[in-house]
């Protein structure tokens, strides 16, 4: 697996061979390929394939990085991502689902995405953001929040500074709202 995401800093477009791998039967492999392609550079549209190995993929580990290799892709249709995101169980990898949805939903700035994003994620982000069972959670959904950037996630972080009683989450709160308002 350490070879798989050494290859996020190798030299050339290493996305075809990650792919191949993101397909393995071992699911370690799998993660560890779909970690190195959240972080390589590729010029390569990879979005349907990460999307499509999402779909079938079992494992919650798996999708977490592949999620999370969907959001670093500089465009990616959004409907799958919407429709996949709301299949997640599993806390952890719903986050990182809504965390693509946001990422999505920043790419392409059209009122439909922003509405939709904010009458159908952004309740549940505040709730964890305010309730959650991890700290990680908690800062993820704040994150999640910032990175979407819509007028209902900016409004949710205000809200979160002012209502979380943990500290590390009031402090981040204030800081992406602080710096959402200056976009």
């Amino acid at each position: 697996m350490a070879a798989l995401e050494a290859l996020c800093n190798a030299e050339g477009d290493t996305t075809s061979l990650l792919l191949k791998y993101a397909g393995d039967a071992n699911a370690e492999v799998r993660a560890g390929a779909a970690w190195a392609l959240s972080s390589v550079e590729s010029t390569a549209e990879i979005s349907p394939q990460l999307i499509e190995l999402l779909r079938k993929e079992p494992e919650p580990d798996v999708r977490w990085r592949l999620y999370q290799a969907v959001a670093s892709q500089k465009t990616f249709d959004l409907a799958p991502v919407l429709e996949l995101a709301r299949q997640e169980t599993e806390p952890e990898v719903r986050l990182a689902a809504l965390n693509a949805w946001a990422a999505g939903c920043q790419l392409a700035g059209t009122p439909e995405a922003v509405t939709q994003f904010d009458q159908s994620a952004v309740a549940e982000l505040k709730r964890v953001a305010i309730s959650g069972e991890s700290a990680y959670n908690r800062l993820s959904a704040v994150m999640c929040l910032q990175r979407a950037g819509t007028p209902g996630s900016v409004s949710a972080l205000e809200s979160i500074a002012q209502e979380a009683t943990d500290a590390r989450v009031i402090e981040a709160a204030k800081n992406a709202a602080k710096n959402a308002a200056k976009k």
